[in-house]
């Protein structure tokens, strides 16, 4: 591939990092066609904001959205896919379950902006209901509950 040539770019990802990292490559290539795939409805949220939910502090964890899927979609021209989840990653593609189905997407460039996941680790004597992780704006719901 030549400096210059158009460029099919995949990121899998839709939080800040991901988001980020597209809306970049769409500024500096307008040319170039860039997909966002991600597992859950949010896109480019916000994580630390979550025990101000909890506080009450923030009355909607919709709030932790920055920006809207559709300000990605129709002012940047990235072509974001929420609810999809990439079940493989191959040489030049990736298989994504969207809708029920699987889809196959070719990439030339490939772009991992998961972060991480939380994990509750095994600790004896230790009720587990009780703990709790924050990781999506749900989150701080599920903790409101439990109190």
């Amino acid at each position: 591939m030549k400096i210059g040539d158009k460029m099919d770019i995949i990121i899998i990802g839709g939080g800040a990092a991901g988001m980020t990292a597209a809306s970049r490559i769409k500024a500096l290539k307008k040319d170039w066609k860039v997909r966002v795939f991600e597992e859950t409805s949010f896109v480019s949220h916000a994580p630390c904001g979550i025990p101000y939910v909890v506080e009450d502090l923030i009355t909607d964890a919709s709030h932790l959205m920055y920006y809207k899927p559709e300000v990605f979609i129709k002012e940047r021209e990235i072509e974001l896919h929420i609810n999809s989840k990439v079940v493989e990653v191959g040489d030049g593609f990736v298989r994504v379950l969207e809708n029920g189905k699987e889809t196959k997407y070719n990439w030339d460039k490939l772009l991992f902006g998961t972060g991480a996941s939380p994990r509750i680790p095994n600790i004896d004597g230790v009720d587990l209901k009780n703990v709790f992780t924050a990781d999506l704006p749900p989150d701080a719901d599920d903790i409101k509950k439990s109190c």
